[in-house]
């Protein structure tokens, strides 16, 4: 390996992936010392700004390295082969956010002593297949990453052999179409960051799921094709707490009622736009703790909003519920008991019928979003007026008001955004509180109401 070193050399703003140009770059004083030893252990130039080029395939020459550290550095080329001679490695491999193409070579199953800092790849422009070989590294504890790549084959049943991995698989954003091996149920070690989301995945979630009894953060499966129900198995996941999210499939059946054990949930839930029927389990109302999102909407659940989603006390952003539009049920007053929520309530289109409790007026923390629209709504309480902090946008057009407009509406004195209370059979005229509103640079919208003179 002297000998190739010594042919190295480095300039300013020279590409590092040619024989030549890596003879300063190499000795750097962290890396070899003064006469350009042989025994590297460690290659590190994460993040160095300027380094451009291709992988030399002479890295396989360094058969002490334990550890290779060459993420966001602009490189591009293949993997070369010949990485698989690095059998040290114990210290992990990383090229994430680079410009790497083609397969992920088979030979890098042979780094089967990785133990920690991650085998990281992901943010490149990798195609085709990870290699079953990758199954070989059972050492590995945490990171396996080839996120936002371009890899579009099925992945390996093999995987589920890395048994050791406590944090972070994660093969989110690439192309993926086939099955979810019901081996990664194996992985029973996680604690963190197991994401397969933005793919294109088609089959059932495993029941194995339910293994990761560990698992406390970022369970994400959403934006793929998957189908059947969710599996009942996921409720043992009683440890969980962040980001739980199955948006944006074809799920179908109902929530399982299970799901209530996860109590320790405090971000995000999210089933959203989904096929999801039936009831909302009422043992959703024990996700009593700091819960910041819970989405439901665009789906068809059948019956009405439980009551027990009053119980969320703590929720702090957005609740999102839909309904069947032919449900006919009337909006819970436990709704008013949410007085923690900062951003958004969503109840759009849901078959909502009778009056809009007086009780929602108690949001006051409310500042986003209130979405009331498309409903069957009989009156408008003028404790909304009480909504002070509401700034961008009111939507409660599409309903069956049969009343005048409440004047104590004019004191939602922060709104910037849109206000809509359109096509909802309103009598009467524009009360002036509200005129003002007309004077401001966003969407005022009320057909069907005069303005007064």
């Amino acid at each position: 390996l002297s000998r190739h070193v010594a042919d190295w050399s480095v300039l300013p703003g020279n590409s590092i992936g040619t024989v030549c140009g890596w003879r300063r770059y190499m000795a750097d004083s962290r890396f070899l010392d003064i006469n350009g030893s042989t025994s590297m252990t460690l290659l590190d130039r994460g993040a160095e700004e300027g380094l451009t080029g291709t992988v030399p395939t002479e890295f396989g020459l360094m058969t002490e390295m334990t550890g290779m550290i060459l993420s966001k550095t602009g490189l591009t080329s293949t993997i070369p082969t010949e990485l698989g001679n690095l059998v040290k490695v114990v210290s992990g491999m990383s090229f994430y956010e680079n410009f790497l193409t083609g397969t992920v070579p088979t030979e890098l199953g042979k780094l089967e002593k990785i133990v920690k800092q991650g085998f990281l790849f992901d943010t490149n422009r990798l195609s085709s297949s990870l290699p079953t070989e990758l199954g070989k590294m059972t050492g590995l504890s945490a990171g396996f990453t080839f996120d936002a790549n371009s890899i579009t084959a099925a992945i390996p049943t093999e995987l589920g052999r890395l048994t050791n991995m406590h944090m972070y698989f994660g093969v989110p954003s690439n192309k993926i179409s086939s099955s979810i091996p019901t081996e990664l149920g194996m992985l029973t070690e996680m604690s963190m960051l197991l994401l397969l989301r933005d793919n294109k995945i088609s089959s059932t979630i495993p029941t194995e799921f339910g293994n990761w009894c560990k698992l406390e953060a970022e369970f994400s499966l959403g934006r793929n094709s998957l189908t059947g129900g969710i599996p009942t198995e996921l409720g043992k996941m009683s440890s969980f707490k962040l980001a739980f999210t199955l948006d944006s499939n074809s799920l179908s059946s109902s929530v399982p009622t299970e799901l209530g054990s996860l109590s320790l949930l405090i971000q995000t839930v999210t089933f959203a736009s989904n096929l999801l029927s039936s009831t909302i389990p009422t043992e959703l109302g024990q996700l009593s703790g700091f819960l910041e999102y819970l989405d439901l909407c665009h789906n068809s659940f059948s019956t009405a909003i439980p009551t027990e989603l009053g119980s969320l006390q703590k929720i702090q952003g957005i609740l999102c519920i839909h309904t069947d539009p032919m449900s006919s049920s009337e909006l819970p007053t436990q709704l008013g008991n949410l007085a923690t929520i900062r951003d958004s309530l969503i109840l759009k289109s849901s078959g909502l019928v009778g009056p809009i409790p007086t009780q929602i007026g108690k949001l006051k923390k409310m500042t986003s979003l209130l979405d009331l629209g498309g409903n069957q709504f009989s009156s408008l309480p003028s404790e909304l007026g009480r909504l002070h902090k509401m700034s961008r946008k009111v939507f409660l057009g599409t309903n069956s008001f049969q009343s005048t407009v409440p004047t104590q509406l004019g004191k939602m004195d922060e709104m910037i955004s849109e206000f809509e209370l359109s096509y909802c059979s309103l009598t009467g005229t524009l009360p002036t509180e509200l005129g003002r509103f007309l004077d401001f640079d966003y969407s005022f919208t009320m057909q069907g109401v005069s303005r007064a003179a």
